[in-house]
């Protein structure tokens, strides 16, 4: 049994959520795994979320920015992607 690490569940379930529609439950999943990691619920590498986001296998960093910031901004935390962090 291979448990797949939570930069990589991310990555994926955004991607669900948006292709090849959009599918609300993996947005709420997605939502979820990215709260736990704003909050450190969960070690997260965040330069590894980017580079799969970034890669070809997934080519979804926009919607990651996008969701990450989000959920950041309804925590009232700080985005891993400011400029400033």
């Amino acid at each position: 049994m291979r448990v797949a690490p939570v930069e990589e569940l991310i990555v994926e379930r955004v991607l669900i959520s948006r292709y090849p529609g959009d599918y609300p439950p993996a947005a709420e999943c997605a939502r979820k795994l990215i709260a736990a990691a704003l909050l450190a619920e969960v070690e997260t590498d965040w330069a590894e979320v980017k580079r799969l986001a970034q890669g070809p296998e997934y080519a979804n960093w926009r919607d990651i920015k996008a969701t990450v910031y989000e959920q950041a901004r309804a925590l009232q935390v700080r985005s891993p992607y400011d400029p400033d962090a």
